[in-house]
């Protein structure tokens, strides 16, 4: 998947998977009553979140943006339209640490990175798991069952990185859909 992704398109090609992910996000049922959206910052090789965190805002959405505080933990903090993002770990966007911090599980979307993800909800990280961490805490060990007031789990992905199957491990989080620049799967 590291070799498919490398030979992705140029950038122009990317940027407009973003918009038609995020056109698909907005387009589903959950988007309507999510008030707070945890997004990722992408990086090159991931979907641009751009489109979905300007769409978010336009709404008046609430959007977190994960930092890493340690090895293997995600703190969530505010991200608001205009607001500064420093260089963290791996090179990824964070909000400074000054900014508020929330509970992942304040959030009613949850948009998930990763290498690869399957039309069943598996997902395969990139190999620290973060996110497994960070989503088993918020979802009560990470059942595939949601209790209520838990936010929904969304990976996004290039269609490219849609395979049949994800091996998954118990700690892993099945997510309840996956969003392309082509398709959804799961329920959106």
């Amino acid at each position: 998947m590291r070799a498919r992704l490398a030979r992705q398109p140029p950038t122009s090609v990317a940027i407009r998977a973003g918009r038609a992910v995020a056109e698909r996000v907005t387009a589903g049922a959950r988007w309507g009553d999510a008030r707070t959206l945890a997004v990722f910052a992408s990086l090159p090789g991931e979907v641009p979140t751009g489109p979905l965190i300007q769409a978010a805002w336009t709404s008046g959405r609430r959007v977190l943006l994960p930092r890493v505080i340690a090895d293997g933990e995600l703190a969530f903090h505010e991200h608001v339209q205009d607001g500064p993002l420093l260089s963290g770990a791996f090179g990824v966007a964070e909000p400074p640490a000054t900014a508020p911090q929330a509970s992942l599980s304040e959030a009613d979307l949850v948009f998930v990175p990763g290498l690869a993800f399957d039309r069943l909800g598996g997902r395969l990280g990139r190999g620290a798991g973060y996110y497994d961490r960070a989503l088993t805490e918020a979802l009560a060990g990470g059942t595939r069952k949601r209790g209520a007031g838990e936010p929904a789990t969304i990976g996004l992905a290039f269609a490219l990185q849609i395979v049949d199957a994800i091996p998954m491990e118990p700690h892993d989080v099945h997510l309840d859909a996956v969003v392309t620049e082509a398709a959804s799967f799961g329920d959106l």
